[in-house]
This record gives C-alpha cells, sequence and structure tokens, in this order.
C-alpha cells in the first residue's frame, strides 16, 4: 500500500507541473530556436572578424540558425567581453575571445568582469603565431640589426599594437624586457590604422598575424625580421629562436566562451557545433592559410583548464615585462 501512494503521490505532483520535464529537456531537444549572436570585440576587417565570420557561417549551417556578428570593439577587447559577461546565461550569446581574456585580469586595475567567473568555455578555436614586420625603408634589415639599432637608440623607434592589453602589446613588451631594448608603444584601437602608419613608416616595427604581414611582404611594403615559429607559407623568414633569442614564441589563441550559467546542454550543442566547424575542409584551408595550427582538441573542458592556466601564465608575464596601460 505505501509503495501504491508513493505512486500516487509522484504521479500527481508530476501531472500538476507537465513542465518540470519539458524544461529541462528542452535545451537539448530544441536550442536553438532562434539566432545565436556571436560577439568579436575587433572592429570589423581584422582578422578575428573574419575568424568570427567564416565560424558563424559554418557553426550556423550546423546548429540549424543563423549565427550572426556583433562587432563590439575597444578596450583591447573589454567591451565585447563585458557585453558577453552581462548576457543573458541562455546560450544564445557567445564572445570570440582571444589571449586577451586570460591576460586582462593582470593588465586593468579595474576590471568589469572576471574571466573565470563570468564566463564557461566553449571550445578552443586555434592558435596564430605572430611575424614581426618593419617598413621597407627602415634602417635595419633583419631582427638583430633592429636590436642593435633599439639598443644604441633607446626610446627612438617604435612599436603599434591593436589595443593596450592585447597579446601583442604585452608581448613586445616582454621582448623589451628579453632584450634590453626600450621602445615607444602606440596603441590603436585595432582595425587597419597600424598597418596604414606602418607603411607610411610612422611606426618602426610591429608584431602582425601571417595573413595580415604576408601580402604587404610579398609586395614588396613590409620586411619581415621574424616569426614565432616556422611558416610553411613562408619558409624564407627566420624564426625569433634562430636570429638569437630563444624561450620567445608570441602567440595568441581564439576560443569561444558563453555567460557563466547557461545551460550545459546548450553549450554542448555550440561545442558540438564548432568541432563540425573545424573539422571541415575549407575551414581547415582558411586556417592553414592563416598560418594558423586548428585545436586539436576544441571541447569546452580543455578550453577551461587553457584558460584557467593562462590566467596564471599572464599573471607572471605581466609582471615581468612591466606592461602598463598607458
Amino acid at each position: 500500500m505505501k509503495s501504491c501512494l508513493s505512486r500516487l503521490a509522484l504521479f500527481a505532483l508530476l501531472s500538476s507541473s507537465p513542465g518540470a520535464f519539458a524544461v529541462a529537456a528542452a535545451p537539448a531537444a530544441d536550442f536553438p530556436t532562434k539566432p545565436v549572436r556571436l560577439v568579436v570585440p575587433f572592429p570589423p576587417g581584422g582578422a578575428t572578424d573574419n575568424l568570427g565570420r567564416m565560424l558563424a557561417a559554418r557553426m550556423g549551417t550546423s546548429l540549424g540558425q543563423q549565427v550572426v556578428v556583433e562587432n563590439r570593439p575597444g578596450a583591447g577587447g573589454n567591451i565585447g567581453a563585458e557585453v558577453v559577461a552581462k548576457a543573458a546565461p541562455d546560450g544564445y550569446t557567445m564572445l570570440l575571445t582571444t589571449s586577451t581574456l586570460a591576460s586582462a585580469p593582470s593588465i586593468y586595475p579595474r576590471l568589469a568582469f572576471d574571466p573565470l567567473k563570468d564566463f564557461r568555455a566553449i571550445g578552443e578555436v586555434g592558435r596564430v603565431p605572430f611575424v614581426l614586420v618593419s617598413p621597407i625603408d627602415a634602417p635595419f634589415t633583419t631582427f638583430q640589426a633592429f636590436l642593435e639599432q633599439a639598443r644604441a637608440q633607446p626610446g627612438k623607434l617604435s612599436y603599434a599594437s591593436p589595443g593596450n592589453g592585447t597579446p601583442i602589446h604585452l608581448y613586445s613588451e616582454l621582448l623589451q624586457r628579453r632584450t634590453g631594448i626600450e621602445l615607444i608603444h602606440v596603441p590603436y584601437k585595432g582595425g587597419n590604422q597600424p598597418k596604414t602608419d606602418l607603411l607610411a613608416g610612422r611606426i618602426s616595427v610591429m608584431f602582425e598575424s601571417p595573413v595580415t604581414a604576408l601580402p604587404s611582404i610579398n609586395a614588396g611594403q613590409l620586411r619581415a625580421l621574424a616569426t614565432s615559429r616556422p611558416l610553411k607559407m613562408a619558409p624564407r623568414i627566420p624564426t625569433i629562436a634562430a636570429s638569437g633569442l630563444s624561450d620567445f614564441e608570441p602567440e595568441v589563441w581564439y576560443g569561444l566562451v558563453a555567460p557563466a550559467g547557461s545551460p550545459d546542454a546548450s553549450v554542448r550543442r555550440l561545442s558540438a557545433a564548432l568541432a563540425q566547424a573545424l573539422a571541415s575542409s575549407d575551414v581547415l584551408q582558411w586556417m592553414d592559410a592563416q598560418g594558423a595550427t586548428v585545436a586539436a582538441d576544441p571541447g569546452a573542458e580543455r578550453f577551461q583548464k587553457i584558460l584557467v592556466d593562462d590566467v596564471a601564465n599572464w599573471a607572471r608575464i605581466v609582471k615581468e615585462s612591466g606592461a602598463k596601460i598607458d
């Protein structure tokens, strides 16, 4: 009798709240039922924006819903990150982030978000090395010659970055500490203006991604001084290590995160869509053309560990480099 009453009580409870099971199952069965927003925290036209639009197209196909790119540039990627941190945790907002998310707590004294508490990982996309470039008519033609001139004229040469706190800013500051040179930092708000000023000779050097640097290098407009690691599309560019500076391989990772509290089922669906996008032949070819390596494991769990580890790693880099907000 007791067992029967228990079953009757359970039946009555479920009958009185028919939506209980439906709510729990909905994210897995129905998500997404509307377009998903992908916030890109940099201006249109740059490498991050191009990557975001490629992923949005492929993930949209997998999800059966449009993934809409929304550019929210500024503050080295922090404005876009804040937008996503404060978005509804319903699975319908993602951030295409870079290493800036992990470095931000170490360089910004008052940050409107916590990269570990306000986001949850969807998955890593891949990693891109840097090429150190200079104007074609610069008085130095090699990485070593650049260092020699910088040492001979401290505070005279300049470098550009797409913004304070970005990996290019931090790695450039770390380069100075590792080599004993002193450069002037000229930060921009992303976009093409740094490249324009570099081409015009108003900037001495800049770290660039291979995809943005190589067209100007091949056209004889910029000179490649060194690269983080060997590039298949430009094997003649010497690596920084081969140029005399070991243990310095600047690169940036890209990944997707969602607001903390986003449903597990929705995040799993987004992570699966990302994995499918990264496995497609056209995305693989596109990433290869950028000089990028695709994440071997784009899973959320692994990327969450990368975030945790990199927050600590960037804290050490910022402390060693002495990087500050200009």
